[in-house]
């Protein structure tokens, strides 16, 4: 009964942050990039029934694992064509929800000083505050990356890990988790492996007579997680094959860390993006680090005592220590390198600020007053900030898309624009072509169309000249601030106008 009330509580308090986190987003088209992919993903998979691919313009794509297209094309299913922005945002909203709800769950239970004591809710509430101030994770809250959808998984593995130590039906609950984060991201998607991994490592430091999870319930959970990451694994690879393998493997991963798909970025960068986005934040989440290192070093220290209190703690400060340092190493190390990234390790610097906020030795009413100051700082400085900030979205372009449908043409191109909006809010029947100016332009387009982004490039230094030539009923979105190629050009006309843009075709 109390764990139907906690889950009923859970699913509640994780709609009502949804709620809170998309405010002032209603109305606003799909913005440009990531977002407008994975909702043009989502709207094919779940209007043709293929569960299976993820599909741009009908052709396969194999950038990463499907859950978290399915999540945005299960939004579709149920919210259908009228909403097409809320079916998108609101599965991603729901999961840093979500997100944020567990990461108060596992605080309160990782803040026990005993295996005896019950869950300790204030500090729960400290680390979900820590969480829900943070810039990167409210922006992201708001604009579809897979992150917030494997965040979630990650960090209800963490719970159920923790769980599984003294309830081993749990350990059930932590491989659908760590399938589920696995099926999200091909490779760091493989983050819940670190806690068995490190508590494997602090058990042997601590010269344990016993492993910290029994041999059986670990291979239950492994094959758990199996059974959710193989399936779909096994169907991607029957049905494309080598394409698949190259795709997923060798481009997804392998050469796009090698060499940076989009910006190239110096291996500074996310200390220099944390700072940027978190400002003093960013200063209490590094104390926090340093905190948690201090407990690990007290805990080696007093190795062989009866201290248990100092153990457990330095067990979970290693917990934490992993999951920041093990992922930003290898962000820091791809070239490859966004903003997003971190994200995954976000609840981590958030849990390891609320426990050394915790356990500073002064009193408690005081401990209480620098934990809300923390959580203040962030929900003042940034939440409010990005949540009344004005919210933009591709809507000129959702309007000229508006306007091609009316024509029904048999193309949209593009000159040296994005398509990733426009084809969402185009006819599934109009195919959509990017043109580029410049032949650079062109090879680094398809270079990282090698990688898995999806796209129909074209060399075309004169878009109009492209127009004439192209099928008939093709119309070109073309940039105001490139409106001189129209000059002179009496066989074109404007088909529809917004403040950036110009739709045009021939008479």
């Amino acid at each position: 009964m109390r764990t139907a009330l906690v889950t009923l509580a859970a699913v509640l308090l994780s709609i009502a942050l949804a709620a809170l986190l998309l405010v002032g987003t209603q109305g606003a088209a799909i913005q440009e990039g990531d977002e407008a992919i994975y909702a043009e993903n989502a709207r094919e998979m779940a209007d043709d029934g293929d569960w299976a691919t993820l599909r741009w313009q009908g052709e396969p794509q194999f950038p990463r694992p499907p859950l978290s297209v399915w999540a945005l094309a299960v939004g579709r299913a149920l919210v259908g064509r009228a909403h097409p922005e809320a079916a998108v945002r609101w599965p991603l909203a729901l999961a840093v929800g979500l997100e944020l709800v567990l990461v108060g769950l596992l605080a309160a239970y990782l803040g026990r000083r005993a295996p005896s004591e019950r869950p300790r809710v204030g500090v729960g509430i400290v680390a979900a505050g820590l969480l829900l101030g943070s810039d990167l994770v409210v922006g992201y809250a708001r604009f579809v990356e897979s992150e917030p959808f494997l965040c979630a998984a990650i960090v209800g593995a963490a719970l159920a890990w923790e769980l599984a130590r003294e309830r081993p039906r749990a350990i059930v609950a932590w491989g659908v988790a760590v399938g589920a984060a696995a099926m999200t991201k091909q490779i760091i998607g493989c983050i819940p492996l670190l806690w068995p991994i490190v508590d494997a490592l602090w058990a042997r430091l601590q010269r344990a007579p016993r492993p910290a999870m029994p041999r059986r319930r670990l291979l239950v959970g492994l094959a758990v997680a199996a059974a959710v990451w193989l399936p779909w694994h096994l169907v991607a690879l029957a049905r494309h094959g080598r394409a698949f393998l190259d795709v997923y493997l060798l481009e997804a991963v392998v050469r796009r860390g090698a060499k940076a798909v989009l910006h190239v970025t110096r291996p500074t960068y996310y200390l220099r993006e944390l700072w940027r986005s978190e400002g003093a934040g960013a200063l209490l989440f590094a104390a926090g680090l340093v905190a948690a290192a201090v407990a690990v070093v007290r805990a080696l220290a007093r190795r062989g005592t009866t201290d248990e209190v100092a153990r457990e703690r330095g067990r979970v400060a290693a917990l934490l220590l992993g999951w920041t340092l093990a992922p930003m190493a290898l962000f820091t190390a791809s070239a490859s390198r966004y903003d997003h990234y971190p994200l995954v390790v976000y609840p981590a610097l958030a849990l390891a600020l609320a426990l050394a906020l915790d356990a500073i030795p002064v009193k408690r009413n005081l401990r209480l007053a620098l934990a809300a100051v923390a959580v203040a700082l962030g929900l003042g400085t940034h939440t409010a900030r990005d949540l009344t900030a004005p919210f933009v979205g591709a809507d000129e372009l959702r309007t000229l898309a508006g306007a091609a449908n009316q024509r029904r043409p048999r193309a949209v191109y593009l000159f040296n624009l994005h398509p990733y909006a426009t084809r969402f809010y185009l006819d599934r029947a109009i195919a959509v072509q990017t043109l580029l100016e410049s032949q650079r332009d062109l090879e680094e387009g398809l270079s990282a169309a090698r990688k898995g982004q999806p796209v129909v490039l074209a060399l075309a230094p004169n878009p109009v000249a492209a127009l004439r030539e192209a099928p008939p009923a093709t119309l070109l979105v073309l940039p105001r601030a490139r409106a001189a190629f129209l000059d002179g050009a009496t066989d074109v006309e404007v088909v529809a106008a917004t403040a950036r843009y110009l739709l045009v075709g021939l008479r």
